[in-house]
């Protein structure tokens, strides 16, 4: 016992399973306990008025009596029973964490040095923090708050109020503010103006019309999706990295000065164009549920996610993106798919599914790709194979040479000599470049069309001739 009693330092018995810590009291010096993750219903530190840590989460206590444990500064109890807690004797507290209990009231008026209070997951229904002015981290969702009071709280530097019934969040005189998450609530306006510190902004599904972050100008993460904007004007934030506002209405979104972009996620907002060829620090790019017919991704070589599903794109030339690592292209109307980026073992999630026209996929390793890629694995269509080059694989039948292209390299001008003795003729022709950009088009004579190509420049060219649903395909080099 007197051993015990002699024994000043810390106390780790987490993760062992232990029913019972009958005996702690005999540790009447003890200044550390860190108790998590056991199977305690019952917890008696009325001894251990030393106590300055007090580590005791995900256990399974119903009540925690703190009242002689004045000396104490930090307590977490999360992931508990507890439906009250009274800390009105700690006046040293610095840090609380009570996250995941059953707590409806939580008074903190007493706790003047509190810096940091987490209170997540509880049944809160109002929180008075007037009296914490220390205060710099405040995180109370997933509560039944009503209303939040932080005007007095000028030093706070982390705010998170987020799945609260609350109408508004006032945060003019926190200047201070680094991060601030107020999701899923019930906002129409959000004034961040006074905020010019703030570096992570998340305001995801709630309904705000409009957003003026054009006083933020060190935001580095800005996510505001499932809103009502039609607008957004981010000149101002150049130290943005990370870009999310999924299912809005803005179709035009101007973010050239924006180029510090690693992530950006647009997902369902009436987009049908996205240049993203300046931004060549892009890592992960999602623009799904947009009416994008064309997306050139070839000045992007770090690019390592693309999730591009349900828009309306007919070619995809990721070629030059050897580091993809997800690719999500499903539900599209591609006719090309070229994945030759000399990689694609390191392809590890791929669908392109959902794309009845694309006959052919471009690959590094067409052995490979089968027997991997597959229509029981849900990433292509059962139409659709692999080849190493599907321009030459892919078109209309041809065994009587239906027409005949020429010169080829050609320079200044291109023939198309049409030698059809039954079906249809092809109405039109277009000219793509390497990225799969159209650069030229126009109809067809019936026999013999003259291409005017001399404004073009030199390089590796598709021919494509449509016939009827059939498309015919033709690599071409131009001088």
């Amino acid at each position: 016992m007197a051993e015990a009693a002699a024994f000043s330092g810390t106390l780790i018995v987490s993760n062992k399973g232990i029913h019972d810590l009958t005996g702690i009291e005999a540790f009447t010096s003890l200044t550390n306990l860190n108790c998590s993750n056991n199977s305690l219903t019952h917890l008696n530190l009325s001894a251990n008025t030393a106590l300055t840590t007090l580590q005791c989460a995900n256990n399974d206590l119903d009540s925690l009596n703190v009242s002689n444990n004045t000396a104490l500064t930090n307590l977490n109890c999360a992931d508990n029973l507890l439906t009250s807690l009274d800390i009105s004797a700690n006046t040293a507290l610095t840090t609380l964490q009570c996250t995941s209990n059953n707590i409806d009231s939580l008074d903190v008026s007493n706790n003047t040095a509190l810096t940091s209070l987490t209170c997540h997951f509880n049944y809160l229904t109002s929180l008075d923090v007037s009296a914490n002015t220390a205060l710099t981290s405040l995180q109370c969702t997933n509560n039944s708050l009503t209303s939040l009071d932080v005007s007095g709280n000028t030093a706070l530097i982390t705010l998170s109020c987020s799945k609260n019934p609350l109408d508004s969040v006032d945060v003019s005189n926190n200047a201070a503010l680094t991060s601030l998450t107020c999701t899923d609530i019930f906002l129409t306006s959000l004034d961040v103006s006074n905020n010019p510190a703030l570096i992570t902004l998340n305001c995801n599904n709630n309904s705000l019309t409009g957003l003026n972050v054009s006083a933020n100008v060190a935001l580095k993460y800005l996510s505001c999706s499932n809103n009502s904007l039609t607008g957004l004007d981010i000149s101002a934030n150049t130290a943005l990295t990370s870009l999310t506002y999924n299912n809005n209405s803005i179709p035009n979104l101007d973010f050239s000065n924006n180029m510090a972009l690693t992530s950006l996620s647009c997902n369902d907002n009436n987009i049908d164009s996205l240049n993203v060829s300046a931004h060549t620090a892009l890592i992960t790019l999602s623009c799904s549920q947009n009416p994008i017919t064309s997306l050139n991704l070839s000045n992007n070589p770090v690019l390592e996610l693309l999730i591009c599903s349900a828009d309306s794109l007919t070619s995809l030339d990721l070629s030059g993106n050897p580091l993809l690592t997800f690719l999500y292209c499903d539900s599209n109307t591609l006719t090309s798919l070229n994945l030759r980026n000399g990689h694609n073992t390191t392809l590890y999630n791929f669908k392109a599914q959902g794309n009845p026209n694309l006959p052919c996929i471009e690959v590094d390793d067409v052995a490979w790709s089968t027997a991997n890629w597959t229509v029981g694995n849900g990433n292509i269509d059962a139409a659709a194979s692999f080849s190493l080059d599907c321009i030459s694989t892919v078109g209309i039948a041809e065994p009587e040479q239906k027409f005949v292209v020429y010169p080829n390299p050609a320079k200044g001008s291109l023939t198309i000599e049409q030698r059809l003795t039954t079906g249809n003729s092809p109405q039109a022709f277009t000219l793509l470049n390497a990225q799969g950009q159209p650069v030229l088009f126009g109809a067809l004579q019936k026999q013999t069309s003259t291409v005017d190509i001399s404004a073009l420049s030199s390089g590796i060219y598709f021919l494509r001739l449509s016939e009827g649903e059939q498309v015919v395909n033709r690599k071409i080099v131009i001088e």
